[in-house]
């Protein structure tokens, strides 16, 4: 990863889009600012026009409606949250630039545009991308993370993830209602486990099977609601992951993980973090602070280190991603769409 020069000072920073998790990034800046010398903001959505004008008159930045323009202006990161199916070529263009990249998840949705960004990070050397993988940075991730690492539950067998949500079609936009659009429920949603499952078993993955469907066909659109992926690692460690819309309103939300291990077993349920071994059996109190991955990513640009969202695991959780969906749709429950 090439260290950006001005160590000692703030960096150019450029946002485009302002889809889905623009807050992680929004949020960075503004609780760090000096971390960044926010310059350019910019969407190809007239819709963000009002929003654009209020972050041009907070931040002093320049707007733009080309994301060519903001980086030939100078900008030396960029925070890319546009419709997924558009994020590719940006991409691309940012490491043929030099310049490096933090995007919303999924770093794209076709498995030829991940191999043109490969491609072209193989050309140009030293340009870094991130992910907002934000499980990365939760406290209670992050504790069962050390928990798994330090031994306490002995070696890990078996990881059981859930990410489940309400569908709130009126709320979201409707890109996300197009698989075409949005790449899937497994590549926009359970992209996060697969990749938390990555972290915490360090090791590679060997096999990958997953299924998805649409099991409320009163709401229109060709998308999923519901995906189940099962990856087996190279040292025998299984994970299955659960990514639904399918909560219902009331609820919006139900995500949990478990870990069982060959000594014990850990696993975060309503926020908390619970451990069951021989010498403990309850809830895991003092948890870490939170880590924003955006404003770690920049800090890691600064500094030289490794960032908690390496460019190698973004890549490697977007292809088990599209791994995993293609083997869905040969065999998915029910209706695809």
């Amino acid at each position: 990863m090439r260290t950006l020069e001005n160590k000692e000072m703030t960096i150019k920073f450029g946002l485009f889009g302002l889809e889905q998790h623009v807050g992680v990034i929004l949020g960075g800046v503004e609780a760090n600012p000096d971390l960044v010398e926010f310059v350019a903001v910019g969407s190809p959505y007239r819709k963000d026009d009002g929003r654009l004008r209020e972050l041009s008159r907070r931040y002093g930045a320049s707007i733009y409606e080309d994301y060519r323009d903001m980086l030939a202006d100078g900008v030396e990161v960029l925070g890319l949250c546009t419709v997924n199916n558009e994020k590719a070529q940006v991409i691309i263009e940012c490491i043929r630039r030099g310049v490096h990249v933090v995007t919303d998840k999924p770093l794209c949705i076709e498995m030829d545009e991940l191999e043109a960004i490969e491609k072209a990070l193989t050309v140009k050397k030293g340009v870094a991308i991130s992910m907002l993988l934000t499980l990365r940075g939760s406290p209670a991730y992050i504790e069962v993370k050390r928990i798994v690492d330090k031994g306490k539950i002995g070696e890990p067998i078996s990881i059981y993830a859930r990410r489940a949500f309400a569908l709130r079609p009126a709320s979201r936009p409707k890109w996300l209602f197009d698989w075409r659009r949005s790449g899937g429920i497994i590549v926009e949603l359970a992209v996060h486990d697969v990749d938390y499952a990555r972290w915490l078993v360090n090791e590679s993955v060997e096999e990958v099977r997953a299924y998805h469907g649409k099991a409320c066909q009163e709401f229109t659109g060709e998308y999923q609601d519901h995906a189940e992926v099962l990856m087996r690692f190279e040292n025998g460690t299984v994970a299955f992951i659960e990514a639904n819309r399918l909560v219902p309103e009331r609820v919006r939300s139900d995500c949990m993980l478990r870990v069982t291990g060959s000594k014990g077993t850990v696993k975060i349920e309503d926020g908390e973090v619970i451990l069951l071994t021989e010498g403990f059996k309850g809830e895991v109190r003092d948890l870490p602070e939170p880590v924003n991955v955006f404003v770690d990513f920049v800090e890691a640009l600064k500094t030289g280190r490794r960032p908690l969202v390496p460019t190698e695991d973004v890549l490697e959780a977007t292809r088990i991603t599209l791994e995993a969906r293609a083997s869905a749709m040969t065999q998915s429950v029910g209706s695809t769409v």
